[in-house]
């Protein structure tokens, strides 16, 4: 029998062939790294997408009108601030759900997109009622959704031709009343433009 070992040239072609499967592997392995982190950094951003709007819409659904005398608002001392519902801002008195145990409280909530320190964002800050109405406390800003750079708000109104669709606009003129049909729409600093149209139980349609 023949008894020889693999020559030089067969150890070469051996170690290319090698060398040609790992960086094949290789290239499929970081292929399968970059989508699967594309795909969790996509449901990463629907998620907290969805947490966003789930928390604006709950606290539009448990909108009130914390006091119904109209004298009750304003700028003076000891009186309660305005609802804000502009085309750029929301502020208002809210049922904040209680925890385990609690009994349902009062708070005055703000959103608005911005930059707070170095962080863009979609903000809510939250006042208890006694706190809003002394004016005096400087609510902590909590980051809602990142990268928002523009809120804008439109509201329903009802047209005066009965057969029209609701009419849209950017101004709510009844400070003092809520609005039924709120269509809120985010822009991202990528330039994606999101939007929801939400409602309010306690709120009205205002008259086109």
């Amino acid at each position: 029998m023949n008894r020889r070992g693999l020559t030089f040239v067969e150890l070469l072609v051996a170690a290319t062939m090698l060398a040609v499967l790992i960086g094949g592997l290789a290239g499929h392995l970081r292929g399968g790294l970059a989508v699967w982190q594309r795909a969790s950094a996509q449901m990463d951003t629907a998620q907290r997408r969805r947490v966003a709007w789930e928390r604006l819409e709950r606290d539009l659904r448990n909108a009130l009108r914390y006091d119904e005398r109209p004298d009750a608002y304003g700028p003076q001392e000891g009186a309660l601030p305005l609802p804000l519902f502009e085309a750029g801002g929301l502020a208002w008195f809210t049922l904040a759900a209680p925890g385990p145990g609690e009994a349902p409280a009062v708070q005055y909530v703000t959103y608005g997109c911005g930059d707070v320190g170095a962080t863009a964002g979609l903000w809510r800050t939250s006042l208890g009622a006694a706190a809003a109405r002394a004016k005096q406390v400087q609510p902590a800003a909590e980051l809602v959704l990142p990268e928002c750079e523009v809120l804008s708000v439109e509201y329903a109104f009802r047209p005066q031709d009965a057969s029209q669709p609701l009419a849209w606009r950017s101004q709510w003129l009844e400070p003092l009343q809520l609005p039924q049909l709120v269509r809120v729409s985010l822009l991202l600093a990528s330039g994606e433009q999101v939007q929801r149209t939400m409602a309010i139980p306690r709120g009205v349609l205002g008259d086109g």
